[in-house]
């Protein structure tokens, strides 16, 4: 039925209420909970945006940047294994969400090293996710098309009470056969995870900046250095 609607209406509901300030403790973590178990990934990015605004809000920055990279996991693990644009581009709006929440709150903490690290996770979330355009297989194409219209109408259908099994069985008979043929059109197949940043993020905390000359000392120009004399031997 409309169960994947209700959950995500629910994940909004929380979302607002977490803009206007208001934390319903153990009500909105069990919401946020359920998000994160859902078949649907987009769902389950939404989730975990939220459930890690609920630990930032709760003073807990170590369990909220763990959502977001469970996240971002999950959505690095979804592009590698399916080619399907339409899939990837849905995912990506909460997965630029998770990015942006992450290197907002390394920034906070100050460290270069984190500081670093979420550029290389935002930089890899906007950028890896190719252009989207339509399937190069005709069929394809022409069962996505279907699929959208065909889903449409069922929806719609069980939004005024008369649900039609036809419908839904156009449906779920197009799913089958969209995901069928998405392990012939499949992804890169690689997870990038973040690059190492260890070394960059230690030169990076031990960098001191120039001292000033002081105003007293005089400062040199070019040109003004002449030779050294070098004392003479003693014969």
């Amino acid at each position: 039925g409309l169960t994947e609607d209700a959950l995500a209406t629910r994940l909004l509901q929380l979302e607002a209420q977490l803009d206007a300030g208001i934390d319903r403790g153990r009500e909105s973590a069990t919401a946020a909970a359920r998000g994160e178990r859902s078949a649907n990934l987009a769902i389950r990015l939404h989730a975990r945006v939220l459930s890690a605004r609920l630990e930032l809000t709760a003073g807990q920055p170590t369990a909220g940047l763990a959502h977001v990279r469970r996240g971002l996991d999950d959505l690095a693990r979804f592009r590698a294994k399916f080619g399907s644009q339409d899939l990837q581009s849905g995912a990506a709006i909460h997965g630029r969400e998770l990015a942006a929440l992450g290197l907002r709150t390394a920034v906070e903490t100050g460290s270069p090293a984190a500081i670093l690290q979420w550029l290389e996770r935002s930089r890899a979330v906007t950028t890896r996710l190719p252009a989207v355009r339509p399937p190069s297989d005709p069929a394809l194409a022409a069962d996505l098309g279907s699929l959208r219209v065909a889903c449409d109408r069922a929806r719609q259908a069980a939004l005024d009470g008369r649900r039609d099994p036809v419908l839904e069985h156009r449906v779920s008979e197009l799913r089958h056969r969209i995901r069928s043929r998405s392990w012939t059109a499949g992804g890169s197949g690689t997870v990038d995870p973040a690059h190492a940043v260890r070394g960059a993020a230690g030169r990076a905390s031990g960098y001191q900046r120039a001292r000033p000359v002081p105003r007293n000392r005089p400062r040199s120009r070019v040109g003004d250095h002449r030779p050294t004399r070098r004392p003479r031997a003693a014969r």
